[in-house]
């Protein structure tokens, strides 16, 4: 995730458990702030959900176009059908400035 030219933090999952943290880079910046739902910038955040800040870059799951990448894709897994809409759909948002890049 990034802010401009500045690496933010990374995302992913694993086993099915997202996986969240801050990169160095953006940890020892003075003039930054925490993102909505990791406020500690040392912390490595868990979850078995996907963060609401990162499920308002994917598009409705009623959607044909998510439907037919769902039906391709042969995906079942909720964490698994998240990280291929996130990867396909959620480089930009509205809802916020930064950018997601992907890494693989």
């Amino acid at each position: 995730m990034k802010d401009r030219d500045l690496d933010i933090g990374r995302l992913w999952l694993h086993n099915g458990t997202w996986h969240f943290e801050y990169s160095d880079a953006y940890r020892r910046r003075a003039d930054v702030r925490p993102v909505v739902n990791f406020p500690q910038l040392e912390e490595h955040y868990e979850s078995r959900a996907l963060w609401p800040f990162f499920v308002a870059r994917i598009p409705g799951m009623g959607q044909p176009r998510v439907q037919r990448l769902i039906r391709d894709e042969n995906l079942r897994e909720e964490n698994e059908i998240q990280h291929m809409l996130l990867k396909r759909f959620g480089e930009r948002a509205i809802v916020n400035p930064y950018i997601l890049v992907s890494q693989d």
